[in-house]
């Protein structure tokens, strides 16, 4: 019995030795193998992202090889198996060049072409020699000094070619030794990693990822990966047994955002604070200093970004900004920063940014498709440091990312007109249920139109008097919250009551309307005219509108689009009709020659070339709501420009 127990922890000893040596074998490779960040060589990279880089490291000292000798032109040393060519030098009137083979090494070269080996203990002008071509010494140029990091420094300027013989060290590389694969291509091929420094045994190089080229000769090579790939390095060691390899993950999904606050198009007084949740489920966020917004100013609200209205902020690093995490989710929060001056009314356009730890950037968009149609967000084309200028609701590459919008707002809503018989009908399909047809009018409803939206729960009726009465109700629905039924008692055939409003109405803001009086028939003084991009943002609501009702028809919008093209665009840009409009079709795969979109397109192109104007938009505006519009509503030219307008 004893000898049996003895025997099992002896069997035991020679197995955990055994194990102990294979592990051993297995720990005693010479090379190493990683992936780095491309940005920063000292991180390691943890994940990959489809169409981004990768960096890769080999660390082997077996790979470098030092230069003992290096050969004269024509001559071959046979002692030396790792001997190099002299290197060639050619200079243009200069009296200083570069090695290629450093660090310079102790050498001793004397004259008859032959390195001796004598050393001095320095690095100077003794250990190089310059010979032409033949191998003859050259008496010039002269040589004042060689330093170790391989600058040559000459006596005077020289001009002509000549061979540089010296002791040094290869920059190498590690030739057919290291290859990279994907699930995506699991054949994969060789790359070569050159060594950093020479006599340093580390090796790097980057590569580019991408969905599904390939080209393992381009510079860098580009290895084709899948969204959810996995990248291989490997390590071909001259030893079979020491092969190494590095496996890393590749992730596409941008971060998500989540809990924005305030509301798309909230109104305020003071400047907005913008908050909201960052996640990531694969790679995750790097780190509180990966979360950016950029605020944009539009102080005129015509969709342009003004001129230095353009900011972007790294949150955390930010006065009035913060960044915290709690299981992987990163919240921020930053108030309208000190650095954005804003004086007046005005629209702030606002994008959040994330980067996860793969490289996948994330932009905040508020609405990936628009009327059915991909409204696709590509971070690559954001015009991000760039949007001076810009139409956030036209230029592709930014309406494609459209902005959170947060408005300041210190003006008091105004009414813009009083109309006799207008409804809000239940019944109705959409967001504006409101009744325009004059011929469905309602002699018990008025419309009171203000200037911005309402806070509808400060509006009462005791805030109306019509004819000097109260009305039956006063009524603001959500889908027109700038709008404000009053039901009052039946009206006559042609009456124009007086409209007054005796109470304090409130924007969104918190601005309010004091008491006032209106004039007769809800006549308001006339608002300014209309700006020249004023009048073509009401042609385009006239198009809109005529195509909402059924009047407006394909055979219409390509008889003006060819119309303006030739009076107008071709002679501007000195294009044929032709290549305008193939332009304008490849500016947004979109868009086809018979549709209202392509007329639009066509209209702003005219404005941008400075060959449309503010008379021949109204003279359009007028003749397609006369044609158009008013047959079917029912309303004068007038009122229908005053809605649009309004809206």
């Amino acid at each position: 019995m004893k000898i049996y127990l003895r025997f099992i922890p002896l069997l035991l000893l020679g197995m955990f030795l055994v194990s102990l040596a294979a592990a051993s074998t297995a720990l005693s490779v010479s090379g190493t193998v990683r992936f780095i960040s491309p940005s920063d060589p000292d991180d390691e990279q943890e994940w990959a992202s489809q169409g981004g880089q990768v960096g890769l490291e080999v660390v082997d000292p077996d790979l470098d090889v030092e230069v003992k000798l290096v050969n004269t032109p024509n001559q071959v040393h046979p002692d030396c198996d790792e001997c190099v060519d002299a290197e060639f030098i050619t200079l243009d009137n200069r009296r200083s060049f570069y090695l290629s083979a450093v660090p310079v090494l102790d050498s001793g070269v004397e004259s008859g072409n032959v390195i001796t080996g004598h050393s001095d203990g320095f690095i100077n002008a003794h250990d190089i020699l310059l010979v032409d071509e033949d191998g003859v010494e050259l008496s010039q140029p002269e040589v004042r000094d060689v330093g170790i990091d391989g600058r040559v420094d000459l006596v005077s300027e020289f001009t002509g070619s000549f061979y540089a013989v010296y002791w040094g060290w290869n920059i190498g590389d590690t030739g057919d030794l290291v290859k990279v694969k994907s699930q995506a291509d699991p054949v994969g091929f060789t790359v070569k990693l050159r060594e950093t420094r020479s006599n340093s045994g580390v090796f790097r190089l980057l590569i580019d990822t991408h969905s599904h080229h390939k080209e393992p000769e381009s510079s860098p090579p580009v290895l084709p990966v899948g969204k959810s790939d996995v990248i291989t390095l490997t390590y071909m060691d001259e030893d079979p047994d020491r092969n190494v390899s590095k496996r890393l993950k590749v992730e596409s999904t941008p971060p998500a955002f989540s809990n924005l606050s305030p509301d798309h198009g909230t109104a305020d007084r003071a400047d907005p604070i913008i908050e909201f949740d960052v996640t990531d489920n694969e790679s995750g966020i790097t780190d509180e200093s990966d979360i950016w917004i950029i605020f944009a100013v539009d102080t005129n609200s015509n969709g342009i970004i003004d001129a230095n209205g353009e900011h972007e902020f790294q949150v955390n690093d930010t006065a009035r900004g913060d960044v915290s995490e709690v299981n992987g989710v990163f919240t921020a929060s930053l108030a309208l920063p000190n650095e954005i001056e804003v004086d007046s009314d005005a629209t702030i356009y606002w994008w959040a940014l994330a980067r996860d730890l793969a490289g996948n950037l994330g932009i905040l968009d508020r609405q990936p498709t628009i009327d059915g149609r991909d409204n696709l967000c590509f971070p690559t084309e954001f015009p991000r440091g760039e949007l001076e200028g810009a139409n956030v609701n036209i230029d592709h590459n930014v309406a494609g990312c459209q902005p959170y919008t947060a408005i300041i707002d210190n003006s008091g809503p105004v009414v813009v007109r009083i109309i006799t018989g207008r409804w809000w009908d239940p019944s109705k399909s959409g967001d504006d249920k409101t009744e325009y047809d004059s011929t469905k009018a309602k002699n018990t409803s008025i419309l009171v139109a203000f200037s911005e939206d309402l806070d509808s729960s400060t509006v009462q009726k005791t805030d109306f008097l019509v004819d000097g009465e109260v009305p039956m109700k006063a009524e603001v629905f959500s889908g027109r919250p700038d709008y404000i039924f009053l039901t009052v008692s039946p009206l006559s055939a042609g009456a124009e009551p007086e409209v007054e409003v005796t109470g304090s109405i409130f924007d969104v803001a918190g601005n309010h309307l004091g008491s006032g009086e209106t004039d007769e028939n809800g006549d308001s003084p006339d608002p300014d005219p209309p700006t020249a991009r004023e009048s073509l943002e009401l042609l385009v609501a006239v198009l809109r509108e005529s195509e909402e009702i059924g009047s407006f028809s394909e055979d219409l919008g390509e008889l003006l689009a060819e119309l303006f093209i030739e009076d107008l665009i071709a002679p501007a840009t000195e294009e044929t009709p032709e290549e305008v409009e193939t332009r304008i079709l490849a500016s947004d795969s979109a868009l086809s020659d018979d549709s209202l979109e392509y007329l639009i397109a066509v209209l702003r192109e005219s404005n941008q070339v400075g060959a449309w104007s503010d008379e021949l938009s109204d003279m359009l505006s007028d003749l397609l709501i006369e044609y158009l519009i008013v047959p079917v509503t029912g309303e004068t030219v007038d009122e229908v420009k005053d809605r649009l307008s309004a809206e």
